[in-house]
């Protein structure tokens, strides 16, 4: 996770503390004491390999998530057209340059900053409204578009009833976790 950035000086400071400790410690005798430090050093060493391998976002788990996002690139490039356009908030830098992408954070543009706790930020998660008003646009010049929900950052029944303002309609495409559907025109 981020904070470990922030926690690796405090680690490397805290080992030399914890080594002038046991240096500074009286044992009966020298093998004792190296006893105790190898000890100490495989224990040490145990945690810090369980840490390293098995937390959340450690090892393991980031290689999971590569193969994940990888399988969900594959699966997306694999329907969808060569001159399409995918909307995505998170996999953009997986897509391109097999598929021009637009990332949803850009679609937003609010007047106004949203308060949050004591601070104000500007929302860089467009409404649905914000999001159809950008497919409509883009859809006019005849542009393949499709949208994927890898950060649950709109509502699909919300953008449906947004969409048919410009005539236009969902149509969701089975891929693995995600929502993935493809902008077409309604047919009434």
């Amino acid at each position: 996770a981020s904070i470990l950035r922030y926690l690796l000086p405090i680690l490397i400071i805290g080992n030399l503390y914890i080594s002038l400790f046991i240096i500074t410690i009286n044992f009966k005798s020298k093998k004792v004491q190296v006893l105790f430090l190898f000890m100490f050093l495989i224990i040490y060493a145990l945690l810090s390999l369980n840490i390293l391998f098995y937390s959340n976002n450690g090892i393991i788990d980031q290689a999971s998530q590569i193969e994940n996002q990888k399988n969900l690139k594959n699966e997306i490039l694999n329907l969808t057209e060569q001159d399409a356009i995918i909307i995505t908030k998170l996999m953009d830098k997986a897509l391109f340059p097999q598929r021009q992408t637009v990332t949803a954070v850009y679609l937003s543009k609010n007047k106004e900053e949203i308060p949050r706790g004591n601070n104000y930020f500007w929302d860089l998660t467009p409404s649905e409204e914000q999001i159809a008003k950008a497919i409509s646009n883009v859809h006019q010049s005849n542009f393949i578009i499709y949208i994927l929900n890898d950060g649950d950052y709109f509502n699909a029944s919300t953008l449906t009833t947004e969409l048919k303002n410009f005539n236009l309609k969902l149509e969701e495409i089975q891929v693995s976790n995600y929502e993935f559907y493809k902008i077409e025109n309604e047919t009434t």
